[in-house]
């Protein structure tokens, strides 16, 4: 928390943990994934973004950069699916997590 106050404007923050603690639903991480591709492997990069409700955001001659803001599990699921294409690079944000609505 400290390094984040450095960084930005916070106006108030709290640490969630996840282990045990019935108030905290889910966590959430950002990634981006960089893949190379050709002609043959873009239809399947493309089906695999479908399935795991990821968004290719950037898209070059042979190159696509992907983002996916999900659960660490199903990260992890994307990743081996996209390793027998070819990873080029990955860049993930920290963990992202709010406590479960108590109120109306």
């Amino acid at each position: 928390m400290k390094r984040v106050r450095m960084l930005l404007r916070v106006s108030s923050g709290q640490q969630l943990e996840a282990d045990g603690d019935l108030s905290v639903q889910r966590r959430i991480l950002k990634e981006y994934i960089k893949v190379k591709y050709n002609k043959t492997t873009r239809r399947d990069i493309m089906e695999i973004c479908d399935i795991m409700k990821a968004d290719i955001v950037d898209m070059s001659q042979n190159l696509m950069i992907i983002q996916i803001c999900d659960m660490p599990e199903r990260i992890k699921v994307m990743l081996d699916m996209l390793k027998s294409i070819s990873i080029v690079e990955v860049a993930r944000t920290g963990t992202l997590a709010l406590p479960k609505c108590t109120e109306f």
